[in-house]
This record gives structure tokens, sequence and C-alpha cells, in this order.
């Protein structure tokens, strides 16, 4: 392809960058994490892999990217109150000292931002990335929601579509699903 057209590739490839707002983690990833590719976070447990999750979703939403956030792992309404805290900045534990202040921020969230994120729980026995997909469609075809952010919270208990011997290459096999899926 000639000039223009990479000129033109590099253009377009850098609005599909969702910044999390982290200067070092950005500057280390090129200005952001890309949409419609998959980024897969790891690290052990109880690091907070689920709370930067929540992070990157919160930052999609504000900068008007509709998301997808889907957990394995937790309920929707534990995923919703924590992005409750991070849109009204009051924490979690206080929300029911603070029902008021959290509704009325909420509110205002709404009416700038409208309805760009979506949260929902699959359950790690049945759910597979196929029951995402459906799930996606059903979204997109009943609500008239099309995410360009889909947060795949907690990759490795989702459960596989096709079984193995050893985890490991079902677990291969999940992530090769979600990148399709991307």
């Amino acid at each position: 392809s000639g000039m223009k057209e990479r000129t033109e590739r590099l253009r377009v490839a850098e609005s599909y960058k969702l910044p999390t707002l982290v200067r070092r983690v950005d500057a280390a990833i090129g200005g952001g994490c890309g949409l419609q590719e998959l980024w897969a976070v790891m690290a052990a447990s109880s690091i907070g892999k689920s709370h930067w999750l929540d992070h990157v979703g919160s930052v999609a939403v504000v900068l008007g990217v509709p998301t997808l956030h889907a957990s394995w792992e937790m309920s929707a309404d534990e995923i919703g109150e924590r992005y409750d805290a991070l849109f009204t900045d009051i924490k979690a534990g206080l929300r029911l000292q603070k029902s008021d202040e959290i509704e009325e921020a909420l509110e205002r969230y709404h009416k700038q931002l409208g309805d760009n994120l979506h949260i929902a729980h699959f359950s790690s026995d049945t759910d597979t990335v196929e029951s995402l997909r459906n799930y996606t469609e059903n979204l997109r075809y009943q609500d008239d929601f099309k995410p360009r952010l889909v947060i795949a919270d907690y990759g490795d208990i989702i459960a596989p579509s096709r079984y193995f011997k050893d985890k490991r290459f079902e677990l291969s096999q999940i992530f090769k699903e979600l990148k399709t899926f991307a």
C-alpha cells in the first residue's frame, strides 16, 4: 500500500486508543489500550486486577465509549457499586449513609454521558465466550447498545467451550476465543 494509505491507517489506529489516564502506563503501551483488541490483565491474587478493569471501564464511559463490563467472578450489583464509587468519588462503604448524594451525582452523570455502561454477570460453571458473544449481539439488536469496549473480567474462570485433559489447554482455547471475539 502507498504512503497515503499507511498514514490513514495510523490515524485511524490512534482514534481507537483508550487512554488509561495513568501517564506511565499509557506511555508504556503507546498511548492507551487499543479498542477492538484483546488486552489481558494478569497478576497474583488480590493485587487489584478487577479494580484496574473498573478504572479502565470508568475512563471509557467518561470518554463516551460504550462499554460492556462482563464478569464471571462478581455480581453485576457489586461491580455497579464500584463504578458508582468511581463516578461519585464516594467510597462504596459509605453508600448507605450517602445514598442521596450518590443518586444525585449519578443522575448528573447520566444526563451528561447517557447509557454508555452495561454490566453483566456470567456463570463460571456454564457461560463461555460464545455466551458473551450472544449476549453482546442481543444488546445490539434489542437495546441498540453497541459496545466498543468489552471487559471480560476473570478470563481464566470462563467456562471452556471444549474440555481438555490439561487446564492450560482450556485456558489457551478461552483466550483464543476472546481474541477472535475482540
